[in-house]
């Protein structure tokens, strides 16, 4: 939780002194205006190594926008995860974001977000003389707050493209998962009104 407390100490002021004001002509403000609506599905995937597991990883996160004013928005999301093969999460809440730089292609954005949902452990276990092999699982409640840095790329009147770097600091979750993780993500997102 300090790196984010470090990120968002040294991002945050930078990025107040970097915005850049709309103008007429700003295409941004058809996708990141006031009361402009969207939908958004990122995705992030990639390897875990941790302790003395090894598997794939990723995360599907929809997300359903509303601008209060032009360049923020909140928006309701959920997420769903795997990781290495033994731990599922799936959870909704509720998260912000900030577009400290718009031009009419490219804006920067800070974001922040919370989550609850259920962590579901599925562990393969046997006795340390092979006698006894089986599987169990264990279900948890979990809350993972998010911060991150992103980049949005204007396609068209209605479409973008984003990426973003994200920490997930997770409250309880199974022993096997890491309680702070670094991902990137990358998503596509779509004007609805």
């Amino acid at each position: 939780m300090t790196r984010f407390i470090l990120i968002l100490g040294v991002v945050f002021p930078t990025a107040l002194l970097a915005q850049t004001t709309p103008t007429s002509d700003d295409k941004q403000t058809d996708l990141l205006g006031k009361g402009t609506v969207g939908v958004s599905l990122n995705a992030t995937g990639g390897y875990a190594s941790y302790s003395s597991f090894q598997g794939g990883t990723y995360r599907l996160t929809p997300r359903v926008s509303y601008f209060l004013k032009d360049g923020w928005s909140v928006s309701l999301e959920g997420r769903y995860e795997k990781y290495a093969e033994l731990n599922r999460y799936a959870g909704l809440g509720v998260s912000t974001r900030y577009y400290f730089v718009r031009n009419p292609r490219l804006a920067l954005f800070l974001q922040g977000g919370v989550t609850a949902g259920q962590s579901k452990f599925t562990s393969q276990f046997r006795s340390p003389w092979e006698i006894y092999r089986g599987t169990g699982s264990m279900t948890t409640r979990a809350i993972q707050a998010n911060a991150g840095l992103g980049a949005h790329y204007r396609l068209s009147r209605r479409w973008a493209i984003e990426g973003s770097l994200e920490g997930t600091a997770i409250t309880r979750q199974a022993f096997t998962t890491p309680l702070y993780r670094l991902q990137g993500n990358i998503g596509v997102s779509f004007k609805i009104r």
